[in-house]
């Protein structure tokens, strides 16, 4: 039976197939994303379609039935960084023995992108897992380095995590504004028996 414990996981290495970059080579960073945390390696400069991450892990406090792990690849850019590929990895295939060491394949809109080197550390506590909603979402925690330090990420191009909401802001209104009915026209002010003039179509 699955039992609660701690996770830590390395990001390796990569071997990519999907290339974002028409000149010059990509500089791939991870982000390994559950509900709780989200750790982002370091960049890999310049190192293209073989980058490497020395040392980078993420330690994860794993409590409940069925939680994932989405490990998400990216090109860094100066103003938006490209989405190379995804995977998303149930934490139990991880926590197997003392740990794993595998390759998992990554896609983009389907395709295969490449594939990401993982290796595990596990430490059961043996206590059983508990269960939660697996619909419930969660507001993005704030993406970290695995020292701890904040880390800076931009990508308005990459799919969103499922298990997190985005709370758009609510614009308030000032007091007494009325607000238009949509579907319907204003009411007219000008004088009865006037008519508009029809503009003309396509001429």
């Amino acid at each position: 039976m699955a039992t609660s414990g701690k996770l830590r996981v390395y990001m390796v290495e990569a071997k990519l197939t999907r290339d974002t970059e028409t000149f010059g080579k990509m500089d791939p960073y991870v982000i390994m994303n559950t509900r709780m945390q989200r750790i982002r390696t370091k960049t890999a400069t310049n190192q293209g379609k073989t980058p490497k991450w020395p040392g980078e892990f993420m330690d994860i406090d794993v409590k409940y039935v069925g939680d994932d792990l989405l490990v998400q690849v990216f090109d860094e850019d100066v103003t938006d960084s490209d989405h190379i590929g995804e995977n998303s990895i149930k934490l139990s295939s991880l926590c197997i023995g003392s740990g794993l060491d595998e390759w998992f394949e990554i896609q983009h809109k389907g395709k295969k992108a490449g594939s990401i080197h993982l290796r595990s550390e596990w430490h059961p506590t043996g206590e059983q897992l508990a269960h939660r909603d697996p619909n419930e979402r969660f507001a993005p925690p704030p993406i970290k380095y695995s020292n701890g330090a904040p880390a800076v990420h931009v990508s308005t191009r990459a799919p969103q995590p499922t298990f997190y909401v985005i709370q758009q802001p609510i614009m308030a209104q000032p007091m007494g504004y009325a607000q238009p009915q949509m579907g319907y026209g204003q009411p007219s002010t000008m004088p009865s028996g006037m008519a508009y003039a029809q503009p003309q179509m396509g001429y």
